[in-house]
């Protein structure tokens, strides 16, 4: 029969075994449930700025309502455009809250301010798409906006002037793809359908020269 040491190392063994395996288990939840609270508040955090989003929407919609007044529009959008900030002041880390806030901006006429964001949320994450495309939009309307003079001659000088702001425009559009909103869990609206449609037809207009075919 086996002699009493041997029992003895085998008992010692398998305790060993089971102390190894609890202690990579540990290790393991260690590891994974901070990633699984980090990802579970992030979702959170995503689904709160699905909300401010959609309020913004709403603003965006309300431009079109005839019985809206000026006055109506421009402190909805200051409130709408102040949760925002308030999601960035929170959230620095993600890139969806300076995006979100652009577009606000945006909507208020601060071309500026809306691309300081859209650059502060690339600088975070290159391959943010959505923020590539917006930023791409915003150039464009630099670009028009540029665009000025009473003559003909002084159009074609302020457009030559201008020429970066296209160029720049045309970096990003390449670099956009398609600005698929849903790889970063900002749902497609209507209204993303209309901002992608006006993008496309800008770039026919400025960056391929092909007015007739931008208005179709």
């Amino acid at each position: 029969p086996p002699s009493f040491i041997y029992r003895a190392r085998k008992l010692v063994a398998r305790r060993k075994g089971v102390a190894a395996l609890a202690a990579a288990a540990l290790l393991a939840a260690g590891v994974l449930i901070p990633v699984w609270v980090a990802e579970r508040n992030r979702r959170t955090s995503l689904a709160e700025l699905g909300e401010i989003r959609a309020r913004i929407l709403v603003a965006q919609e309300w431009m079109r309502q005839e019985f809206r007044t000026p006055g109506e529009i421009r402190e909805t959008l200051r409130a709408r455009v102040s949760q925002a900030s308030a999601f960035v002041a929170r959230h620095p880390g993600l890139p969806q809250g300076y995006h979100v806030r652009a577009h606000g901006m945006h909507l208020q006429g601060r071309l500026a301010e809306a691309e300081r964001d859209l650059l502060a949320a690339l600088a975070l994450d290159a391959r943010f798409s959505p923020a590539w495309s917006f930023l791409a939009r915003v150039k464009l309307e630099q670009y028009d906006r540029a665009i000025s003079g009473p003559t003909d001659r002084e159009i074609r000088a302020s457009r030559l002037a201008a020429r970066p702001l296209l160029l720049a425009a045309e970096d990003a559009l390449r670099k956009g793809g398609d600005g698929s909103l849903e790889l970063w869990q900002l749902s497609r609206t209507p209204h993303d359908e209309v901002s992608e449609t006006l993008v496309r037809a800008l770039r026919i207009l400025h960056v391929e020269a092909r007015p007739e075919e931008a208005l179709k």
